[in-house]
């Protein structure tokens, strides 16, 4: 009996010592680790199990993945290699010295769980098998109870870091502590491309609606801080409507701009009027009128407006001199025939139009011409244009009747003061001559 017994222990002594030597050749061979993000995870949340396979030259490994369904639930998996109803694992990984899996579970419930892996097979490319890893390799983690947060302790930063838009602009420029703002589109613009990012990350930016429509819209963009507490962005868009009423100049046809927030005129004041039971906005000076266009390539300017016959009459090219309007205008020469002693009849291109005027036939006063304008009171006169300069001055022709008879009264009046004056001074020398 003694005998047979030492048989035994002999044999297993062998066995163990094959093992033994078994583990050392094929730990340099290759590698299983698993290991867990964390050890302890509360409920609710999540962690990564992540399994290394280490072989030079590359292997191939055949496992079965095991964990408790009562305490965890598997999100996130290689989908490819892994069998979520029987937990087998195959992965292979040729010519990789080392290949990477994760797995991603949810705690469920508090307590005390593990992870365990069994490895099946593990073969080198060189086709030998490698041992020494036991019945499995195990991760543990302790679920434990979410801790509360006191509100005192959550953030209530619910402001809005940066705001992008990609087809408008706002106004004024962003600042997180600006809540109302404006923006102006094209006609046809259909919704507002808009990025925001909260300024806390633990804040969340709420749903919001950017689809447009002709005119104005209110689009609310709401960031809410950890602690529940909001902070609400307005933006007034405003997508260019259609004109409703037109007019008709030269052929072509023009629509009166309806919104007219950015829109101004110096020294002109905006009036509304209605026509064709439409109201529409017309810009009142002293004298002139002006209406503000689309035409049909959608280009917008200014018009001068009769607003008696209501009717456009030209775009609105004023020359400003020391800052008040002058309006350029075919002179009409029938009226003017006196000026042909001194002058030439032509076109005279001035900085905003071609009208008809005259220029000097002394070739000396070449750069100079005379043309007709009409001043913001209504007032129409002939003005002198210096076109080097691009100045203007009124005009009187010498050769105007009455301004000849004119002229030596001006004389006179300055001999007379003349005559006072030599008078004022003999009577003066007398009086010194006396003393």
């Amino acid at each position: 009996m003694k005998k047979v017994m030492k048989i035994i222990l002999a044999a297993v002594i062998i066995f163990m010592n094959i093992c033994l030597s078994a583990e050392r050749v094929q730990a340099a061979g290759g590698t299983i680790r698993m290991t867990s993000s964390d050890s302890e995870v509360e409920v609710g949340s999540i962690f990564t199990v992540t399994i290394e396979i280490a072989c030079e030259g590359g292997s191939a490994a055949e496992m079965a993945l095991s964990y408790s369904s009562e305490y965890l639930e598997l999100v996130e998996y290689p989908q490819e290699d892994f069998n979520k109803l029987n937990g087998r694992l195959l992965v292979d990984a040729a010519q990789s010295d080392k290949t990477t899996i994760n797995f991603v579970f949810k705690t469920l419930k508090t307590g005390y769980t593990t992870v365990s892996l069994a490895v099946i097979k593990f073969v080198s490319m060189s086709g030998s098998d490698i041992y020494g890893y036991g019945n499995s390799l195990t991760t543990s983690v302790n679920i434990v109870e979410k801790k509360e947060t006191r509100p005192e302790d959550m953030s209530a930063d619910s402001t809005i870091k940066e705001m992008i838009l990609t087809n408008g602009n706002l106004e004024p420029s962003f600042s997180p502590t600006v809540t109302d703002y404006k923006v102006y589109l094209p006609a046809g613009s259909e919704k507002l491309d808009i990025i925001c990012y909260a300024n806390d990350e633990k804040a969340m930016i709420d749903d919001f609606d950017t689809a447009l429509s002709p005119g104005w819209n209110e689009i609310r963009v709401t960031c809410i801080a950890e602690n529940s507490t909001s902070t609400t962005y307005v933006i007034n868009v405003y997508v260019d409507e259609e004109p409703t009423v037109f007019y008709q100049l030269n052929g072509e046809k023009l629509g009166v701009v309806k919104n007219l927030d950015k829109i101004s005129y110096d020294r002109f004041k905006k009036k509304e009027t209605n026509v064709n039971n439409e109201t529409i906005t017309v810009f009142t000076g002293e004298y002139f009128k002006l209406l503000y266009l689309v035409n049909e390539k959608g280009e917008k300017d200014f018009y001068l407006y009769d607003k008696t016959a209501n009717k456009v009459i030209e775009v609105f090219r004023p020359l400003v001199s020391e800052g008040k309007y002058y309006l350029p205008e075919d002179a009409d020469y029938s009226k003017y025939s006196y000026m042909d002693d001194d002058f030439n009849r032509e076109k005279v291109e001035t900085a905003v139009k071609t009208v008809d005027g005259w220029g000097f036939k002394d070739e000396k006063q070449k750069d100079f011409k005379v043309i007709y304008l009409t001043d913001e009171k209504g007032e129409g006169q002939l003005y002198r244009l210096d076109t080097t300069e691009n100045t203007i001055q009124r005009y009187v022709s010498p050769n105007k009747p009455g301004n000849k008879t004119e002229i030596p009264v001006v004389v006179y009046i300055g001999a007379g003061v003349a005559a006072l004056a030599l008078v004022v001074r003999a009577l003066a020398l007398i009086n010194r001559k006396r003393d």
